[in-house]
C-alpha cells in the first residue's frame, strides 16, 4: 500500500476549508447569541408593554372617575350653595339681634341702676 501525501494545492485547499468552516463557525456561534439575545429583548420589550398598557388602562379609568367624582361635588356644592347662603343670612342675623340685645340689657342696667338711685334719694 502506497501512502499519498498531499500537494501543495491540495493542502491549500484543506487549509482554505478549514479556515471557511472555522469563519462559519464563530458566525454561526455569533448569531445564535445574537437572535437569543433579541428575543430576550423582544420578549421584556412585550411584558413592559403590556404593564404600561395596564398602567395606563388603571390610570385613565381613575381619571374617569375623577372627573365623574368632580361633576358630583360639583352639583352637590351647586344644591348646598343655597343653604349656605341661608345659613350665612342667619348668622348675620343673629350677630345683629345679639348686639340688639346687649345694647338693649345696657340700657335696662342704667335704667335699673338710675332707679335704684332714684329710690335711694328718696329716702
Amino acid at each position: 500500500m502506497k501512502k499519498k501525501t498531499m500537494n501543495a494545492a491540495e493542502k491549500l485547499l484543506l487549509s482554505l476549508f478549514v479556515l471557511v468552516m472555522l469563519a462559519f463557525s464563530g458566525f454561526m456561534a455569533w448569531y445564535t447569541v445574537t437572535i437569543e439575545d433579541l428575543e430576550f429583548r423582544k420578549n421584556d420589550a412585550g411584558i413592559t408593554l403590556e404593564t404600561n398598557q395596564g398602567q395606563e388602562r388603571r390610570q385613565r379609568k381613575e381619571y374617569d372617575q375623577a372627573v365623574i367624582d368632580l361633576a358630583e361635588a360639583k352639583q352637590k356644592l351647586e344644591e348646598m350653595q343655597p343653604l349656605a347662603e341661608e345659613a350665612t343670612e342667619k348668622a348675620e342675623a343673629q350677630k345683629e339681634e345679639k348686639k340688639r340685645l346687649k345694647e338693649q340689657i345696657k340700657e335696662l342696667e342704667s335704667m335699673k341702676n338710675a332707679a335704684r338711685e332714684g329710690g335711694q334719694d328718696h329716702e
